[in-house]
């Protein structure tokens, strides 16, 4: 008998003794699944080999692998590397890591994926955490890494960002999109104000965290001033609060982008602007003084209306400025006894 026969006799007989045989209940259903198992698993790590592509390197290490040494330095492949060569490698690498930033802010599981998830919950539970998809948190984060260190130099990224924020995967794909854009710079900061503005824009609110986060870099927000306080009247009250929350913590200490911006809204001949300028000015009372000014204008030069608004605002701003006007004679009759308007609380 040859020795491979021997062997397979010898197994059958051990099965026997065991209790087993292959006309044993269950042993083909069994045998089965655990067939069926096996060509699932092959299939599955067969297209992820196929589909995976080839990532720019830089010094024999691919770009995530130089994101994950930043994002998390204890799981590095290598290393860990420091802050300054991590940011000297995806520089290097350039405009070239774009396309996969982009796939990583917009990811979402392929069939494949989806279908490794769903056996996953067949597994033991010590197995099945590490077939458990996290790509949908770690992808968003190695690309806003990837975006913070680019900078500006990801600007042609720009449309494909903003096309997200329209559409985002997760409310923490949404967050790193737009952070994305807050490290990008005038151009950046254009488009987040574009954002805010427009009315279709899902979690609006969230457009003023990252315009906060480009302000804390150091890039000049003034075009995000008119929207943010075009804002404070807005229906949705999480952004009305949100924008006048912006207002106090940031703008009021920045007389030098708020002001003129409100001036250029007093003058303009919408009635809607002129009335966000009243009601963020009687808001910010003293700290409004720098407008004064411009109202002192309008109540020379408006009609009626204008003329009694301006004058109740600047009775809440500059009291002194409003007594001299009257003192004077200088204040055209304005139809009121210029009581100052409430402010919102």
């Amino acid at each position: 008998m040859p020795a491979w026969r021997k062997s397979h006799v010898e197994e059958t007989i051990m099965m026997r003794k065991n209790g087993w045989s292959f006309d044993s209940p269950g042993f083909p259903l069994r045998r089965t699944i655990f067939g069926v198992f096996v060509v699932l698993m092959v299939g599955v790590i067969t297209a992820s080999m196929l589909t995976q592509e080839r990532e720019p390197e830089y010094e024999g290490h691919t770009l995530s692998q130089w994101l994950r040494a930043d994002v998390d330095p204890s799981r590095a492949a290598f290393g860990p590397p420091s802050k300054y060569e991590i940011t000297n490698a995806v520089q290097h690498i350039g405009s070239n890591a774009l396309p996969y930033l982009i796939r990583w802010l917009d990811y979402h599981p392929t069939t494949w994926r989806a279908c490794l998830d769903t056996l996953s919950h067949a597994f033991p539970k010590r197995l099945r955490a590490s077939f458990w998809d996290r790509s949908a948190i770690i992808n968003p984060e190695l690309a806003l890494t990837g975006f913070k260190i680019l900078g500006h130099e990801a600007k042609s990224a720009l449309p494909d960002l903003v096309r997200m924020i329209q559409r985002p995967r997760s409310d923490f794909a949404l967050d790193c999109t737009g952070l994305s854009l807050a490290y990008m710079g005038d151009e950046g900061v254009v488009a987040l104000a574009a954002v805010l503005a427009d009315l279709n824009t899902p979690k609006r609110e969230h457009a003023l965290g990252w315009i906060a986060r480009a302000d804390d870099v150091g890039t000049n927000i003034r075009p995000c001033v008119r929207p943010i306080l075009e804002c404070t009247t807005d229906k949705d009250p999480s952004v009305s609060k949100g924008a006048w929350q912006f207002i106090w913590g940031r703008l009021a200490t920045k007389p030098e982008i708020l002001f003129p911006v409100l001036t250029n809204l007093l003058q303009t001949s919408s009635s809607g602007g002129r009335d966000t300028a009243f009601l963020v000015l009687t808001n910010l009372r003293e700290h409004a003084r720098p407008a004064a000014p411009a109202l002192v204008n309008l109540i020379k030069n408006g009609d009626m209306q204008t003329r009694s608004a301006a004058s109740s605002v600047l009775g809440v701003i500059a009291p002194d400025v409003l007594e001299r006007m009257l003192v004077e004679k200088s204040i055209p009759n304005t139809g009121t006894n210029n009581e100052p308007t409430t402010p919102i609380p």
